[in-house]
């Protein structure tokens, strides 16, 4: 899913995301980008993937930034995920002055530095093992 949000992406911007993830989750991603396309590779501000893994394996989250051609320094966050298959969701995506922080329901589970302005990202682009319910945006 692919959603225009304007260019108003800046400091005091909240995105909302509900949805459940499906039955047997492997992953999903979140891109805040810079235009509609997939290719040429836009540039993405803010990639959010969580992964799902099985046996003793907890998920995880990785976030990172696209420029110039090549993916930036990724970054993993663990702990505090309540992803459940099957179950639904609502994720949360801050931009603060420093960074994104990322909730999931009332907990942040991770935060990304700006590498990038976040007023470039125009588009959300969303795909991967999850089903959306609703998306907005507000602003503090």
């Amino acid at each position: 899913m692919t959603v225009d949000i304007g260019s108003k992406f800046r400091v005091g911007a909240r995105l909302f995301i509900a949805g459940r993830l499906k039955l047997l989750p492997h992953s999903f991603y979140v891109n805040l980008q810079k235009g509609k396309a997939i290719y040429p590779h836009p540039v993405i501000p803010l990639h959010l993937n969580p992964r799902f893994l099985y046996g003793t394996s907890a998920p995880y989250v990785v976030m990172n930034c696209w420029n110039n051609g090549v993916w930036s320094h990724e970054e993993r966050h663990q702990g505090h995920l309540s992803w459940m298959p099957g179950r639904d969701f609502l994720l949360t995506i801050r931009c603060e002055y420093e960074g994104y922080t990322i909730w999931l329901g009332n907990k942040m589970i991770g935060e990304f530095k700006h590498r990038l302005q976040s007023s470039i990202a125009d588009t959300l682009r969303i795909s991967g093992d999850v089903v959306l319910y609703q998306l907005s945006m507000s602003y503090a």
